[in-house]
């Protein structure tokens, strides 16, 4: 009996383990987290401090899938480019193949003003 109660234990314990980390495991960041990142401070003292970037690739309608306001002011313009062309070219790619949609919603340009010392979208 005492065997038996032994290797029940054994067997009970053996699925019992738990993989400690000392560091935390981030997970990793899309194109679209790091463009907001980039793009999310907005401050401006003035309106040509905004500026506004097409970002994507749409499958039917062509055209951006949005616009992306940012500030000069905040940004690293060269960056925020890099990105957006990364993720332009992948929803590119991922379009490729895919039978164009007989509607598409329409994604209207955006002109970015500084209202209260924020680069805020202006829809017309």
């Amino acid at each position: 009996m005492r065997l038996i109660s032994i290797v029940f234990c054994g067997t009970l314990m053996t699925g019992c383990h738990t993989l400690w980390s000392a560091t935390p495991v981030e997970p990793k960041k899309t194109n679209y987290d790091i463009l907001a990142d980039l793009t999310a401070k907005k401050s401006c003292d003035a309106s040509y401090q905004c500026k506004v970037l097409e970002v994507g690739e749409r499958l039917s309608c062509e055209g951006p899938t949005q616009y992306m306001i940012y500030s000069t002011k905040e940004a690293n313009e060269q960056k925020i480019a890099e990105v957006a062309a990364l993720i332009t070219e992948q929803e590119h790619k991922a379009n490729l193949g895919k039978q164009s949609q007989s509607s598409c919603k329409q994604v209207l340009p955006v002109i970015p003003l500084c209202i209260k010392k924020t680069c805020q979208p202006y829809i017309q």
